[in-house]
Parts: C-alpha cells; structure tokens; sequence
C-alpha cells in the first residue's frame, strides 16, 4: 500500500502535462514531480524527469535547481559521469555564488575521476585550476591529479612534466600560505623531475670521440643531481633517502659507462691496456661520490631512519666497496635491524 500512496503526488503532478501540455504551469508541476522522485529516492524515475525538465525548460528560472538535484540523483545511483557533466554546468553558471561554483567545479573534476574517463578528468582539473585557485590545498591536488593522469592514463609526457613543474612553481609562489603538505607535494614532484633526469642522463652513451660524449653525460649527470638534489632539500625523510640513494645509482651509473665506452679501434695490446687503465681512474671519482652518497643514508639512521631507501643504500654500498660493506653477517647485524 505505502510505495502506491507515496507515487501519487507525482502522478498528480506529471498529469498537468499530460491533459494540459501548453499549460503555463506545467513547467512546475514537471519540476515538482522529479522532486517528489528525488524525495522517494526513485533515482532513475527522478533523472528521466529533470532531465525532460532541463530539455523543454532551458531557461527557466528552476534550470538551475533542477541540475543541482540531478547531480545528485545520478550521483546516489553511481551514474559517476552522468553527475560530472551536472555538476560542470552548476560550474559554469554564473548566477550561482563563487562557492557553488567552486565546489561544483571540484565535484565535477573529481566524479569523472572516478568514473574512470580521464580526459574529461584532466580537462575538470584544468578547469577547477584556472578559474579557482584558492584554496591552495585543493588547487594542489588538482595539479597533483592532473600529473598522475597525464603519467598513467593519458602517457602524455610533455603534460606531465609541465604539471611537476606547476607543483613547484605554486609552492615557490605559496608564501605563507605554504603549508607541509604542499611542500611535500613539491618535494615528490622533484624527486619524479630528478628520476626523469637520471632517465635522460644513461640515454647518453659514451662512444668515441669519448671526449665529446663524456661531456654531454657528464652535464646531463650534473643536472639530475642537481635537481635530486633540490627534492632532498625539502626535508621530508622518504623523498630524501630516495633521492640520495638515486644520487648514488646516478654516479655509479657514469661510471659503469665509462668502463663500458667504446674503446678506440687502433688501440691494441699494451696500449688498450694502458687506455683501460686510465678510464679506470676517470671512473673511479664517479665511484666514490657514489659511496658517498648512499654513505649518507647509512649516516641517517643515527636519525633513527630505516626505510627501503637507506636499505637498498646498504646493498648498493656491498657492491660498490665489498671489503668494507659486503660482508652478509656485517650487514643483517648492522643494518637491516638497527633498533
């Protein structure tokens, strides 16, 4: 009996429209059916209204409403895009407060992502980024979300490296307004540009005239410690210890590269020998600032520090110098459980 008595106010209301279609008051009652909908929680029933609403009523004076509860209604019945494009409407429209507009914008950003369409998703962010900037949190979870889409979703290489850069821009920009998670943001967003550097520095093989490759690694080397560098400056303990430790695959890496050059073709006997010799000692700088490096989160538990970084430092460290640090009884009893 109860679901019969509750869908007559609806009922009433739709057939305004059905005995009297050039009504002036239909418009109303149409509204006022897809709201007893929304208010019995009949989701589909409601949606199929407001949306014949928003179609013969473009311009009525309830349009706006009537996205508002159909943002909703598609929202409770997991229509995640459907609410999207509602609540990107809400955005747009200027008779609405900045903070409708604001959290509508958001909403609309953050129902595409989880719908899992992420070109409308990235295209919500910008959106959201451009027109409400403030407040600063949310805005760097938009640039945040914008590089893991454009990483892994969309493989757009070029917009994710401009979103890493915005992350740390903003925060350079943030003043007083910073705050520890947006550094921390801009810390991470550092460490991913320093790995991206690494990347580029091996792609540099070192082939003769080695003077001439040396030189390009060498700088492209000197850039990816830099920026690895800058991301172990903020401070945070996991961004630090990962970057140091990327630091030390960065110079061994040189030199390994160096070790593996192409040797001149002339060279033969005890003159290969003698140019093999003298790349060793060209290496053996690299090798060392390495050591250095993953020395320096060996130094970090005294900090009280032990995560996978400082860990994958101990075995980094075995191979790189084993008369000091390769020995397995030396490492279990002293790093892998220093508490």
């Amino acid at each position: 009996m109860t679901p019969a008595i509750c869908a007559q106010p609806q009922t009433v209301f739709q057939r305004v429209g059905q005995v009297t279609p050039d009504a002036g008051i239909r418009a109303t009652a149409d509204y006022d059916a897809a709201s007893a909908f929304v208010a019995l929680q009949d989701w589909a029933s409601a949606e199929a209204a407001l949306e014949n609403f928003r179609t013969r009523n473009p311009s009525h004076a309830l349009a706006a409403d009537a996205d508002k509860k159909l943002a909703v209604a598609y929202q409770k019945d997991n229509k995640l895009a459907q609410a999207a494009e509602a609540y990107a409407r809400i955005a747009q429209r200027q008779s609405e407060s900045l903070s409708t507009r604001r959290d509508a914008a958001w909403l609309a950003a953050q129902s595409y992502d989880k719908a899992g369409v992420p070109a409308q998703s990235a295209r919500s962010y910008e959106y959201y980024l451009a027109n409400f900037p403030q407040p600063l949190e949310r805005a760097f979870e938009a640039r945040r979300r914008l590089a893991d889409i454009a990483l892994n979703d969309v493989h757009d290489n070029a917009r994710y490296l401009r979103s890493l850069h915005d992350i740390i821009d903003a925060e350079k920009s943030a003043g007083a307004q910073s705050t520890g998670a947006s550094r921390q943001m801009a810390a991470q967003a550092s460490l991913e540009l320093g790995r991206l550097d690494a990347a580029n520095a091996r792609q540099f093989a070192l082939t003769a005239p080695l003077a001439k490759s040396v030189k390009q690694r060498k700088a492209a080397t000197e850039a990816a410690v830099a920026t690895l560098a800058r991301a172990a400056d903020y401070g945070f303990s996991d961004v630090t210890t990962a970057a140091t430790y990327e630091i030390g695959l960065v110079y061994r890496d040189f030199g390994h590269a160096l070790m593996a050059s192409e040797r001149p073709g002339r060279l033969k006997g005890d003159e290969l020998e003698q140019y093999n010799l003298l790349l060793e000692e060209q290496a053996d700088p690299f090798e060392q600032k390495a050591i250095q490096a993953h020395e320096a989160n060996l130094q970090r538990m005294r900090q009280g520090l032990w995560n996978d970084w400082i860990r994958r430092s101990v075995w980094a460290l075995a191979e790189l110098a084993p008369g000091k640090y390769g020995k397995h009884e030396q490492r279990e009893d002293s790093y892998d459980a220093p508490f």
